[in-house]
């Protein structure tokens, strides 16, 4: 596919972590042109959160008024800031239809300057589904590839008014998804769990499990070379990678348990500390290392005899229920052992099978870091890899861009430039 304009309508900001819509958009972007809608922020929020993040979204306002600007690393890709929301009363369908038309008129005033003529129209979250038909788009891809029904600031919203808000919230969640589905002409989804629901309304839907660059993490994949911050740290270590590390994400009861189980265990964490950890990092053989750049990233997992998956089951259905993480391949493809807790989509895909320890609860999951260290050995090593590769974002985009071409040629002949 090549040649297309794409109108990417993203579910976070680009800058925030590399996760599925940066891989997508990085890849597509070298033979198509893009212009990627960053997520709205929410004038309530802006009034409740603290000054620290409210100069981020400063910027946000000043970055809508200036308009669409350029990538520096690609003259294929553009950034557009929306105006600001009214999250969450835009989860009210009325209120949502009006904020709507104001956003379709700024977007329709940045397509004309850009000249980006029937777009492929590409959506992540349901409530942004106004959008269609507004365009002359050629066609309509939903990416299913967050946990839609979960996501309504359910951190700040407390009380025993927010159980009701949040049933009527649902059922215009499930609304909006039920429309989205209808209207895509390909939905391309994360999760099996999503596929079988999205095949009940649309006949073009796609399993597209999460990926890494897998490229980018063997490339730098030398365990030979250990960082200077890990060298002191006793051996056997478990490794954890998160993005974000709080209680919200990480089961911390479960890393106590590690912790004081064995002592002699090192519990190495690489990531940034942005909420509540219940003093974890006083434990004695608890370490946090902070964000590490991604090609720093192979070396620490290298560098550890166990990698963990330890999420917060009760809190983080947005983590545990949108496909596999992409933590996952990026594990495998270092060779070492990893441990998981529960996570239905990872069992239901054959290649993990006998490759990834699944543990029921905590104590199963102790009982799996002991088995994984035993069992490790040079042949489980090269069949880790070698499943790791399958799920490189190069592959999985190539693959995508095959179903677009697919609809595109049947709909408008030759790879849709008609």
């Amino acid at each position: 596919m090549k040649n297309e304009n794409i109108i990417y309508f993203a579910f976070m900001d680009y800058d925030v972590n590399k996760q599925r819509e940066q891989q997508e958009v990085e890849r597509f972007s070298k033979k198509n042109r893009i212009l990627f809608i960053e997520k709205p922020f929410s004038l309530f929020f802006f009034f409740l959160n603290k000054n620290k993040r409210n100069k981020k979204n400063l910027k946000k306002i000043t970055s809508w008024k200036q308009g669409a600007k350029r990538c520096s690393n690609s003259h294929n890709l553009y950034f557009y800031t929306p105006r600001p929301s009214w999250y969450p009363l835009t989860r009210v369908p009325l209120i949502n239809k009006l904020y709507y038309k104001l956003f379709i008129n700024d977007l329709k005033k940045i397509q004309y300057d850009l000249k980006f003529e029937k777009p492929l129209l590409w959506i992540t979250q349901p409530p942004t589904f106004p959008v269609i038909n507004h365009f002359h788009e050629k066609c309509v891809i939903a990416d299913w590839c967050n946990t839609w029904e979960e996501w309504f600031a359910p951190i700040l919203l407390k009380g025993w008014w927010w159980k009701g808000l949040r049933k009527i919230n649902l059922q215009w969640k499930r609304y909006w998804i039920t429309k989205i589905l209808k209207k895509a002409d390909i939905v391309l989804v994360s999760a099996i769990k999503y596929y079988n629901y999205a095949k009940k309304y649309n006949n073009n839907v796609h399993f597209f499990p999460n990926g890494a660059d897998i490229k980018t993490f063997i490339s730098h994949n030398d365990h030979k070379t250990i960082p200077d911050d890990l060298k002191s740290i006793k051996t056997p270590r478990l490794g954890i990678m998160s993005a974000n590390i709080n209680k919200l994400v990480v089961d911390i009861n479960l890393i106590k348990l590690l912790s004081q189980s064995h002592p002699k265990w090192s519990i190495v964490f690489v990531g940034k500390i942005n909420g509540n950890i219940e003093n974890i990092d006083k434990l004695k053989n608890v370490y946090f290392f902070g964000s590490k750049s991604h090609p720093e990233l192979p070396k620490y997992l290298q560098n550890c005899d166990v990698n963990l998956i330890p999420y917060n089951l009760k809190e983080g259905k947005t983590l545990t229920q949108s496909g596999i993480p992409t933590k996952l391949p990026e594990y495998l493809s270092v060779g070492k052992p990893v441990v998981s807790v529960y996570l239905e989509e990872i069992e239901k895909i054959k290649d993990f099978k006998n490759v990834v320890y699944l543990a029921k609860n905590q104590n199963d999951f102790l009982k799996k870091v002991e088995q994984a260290m035993i069992e490790n050995n040079e042949k489980l090593e090269e069949k880790r890899k070698f499943i790791a590769q399958k799920y490189d974002w190069d592959k999985i985009v190539n693959q995508m861009e095959n179903k677009i071409e697919i609809f595109l040629t049947k709909k408008y002949g030759t790879q849709g430039n008609q």
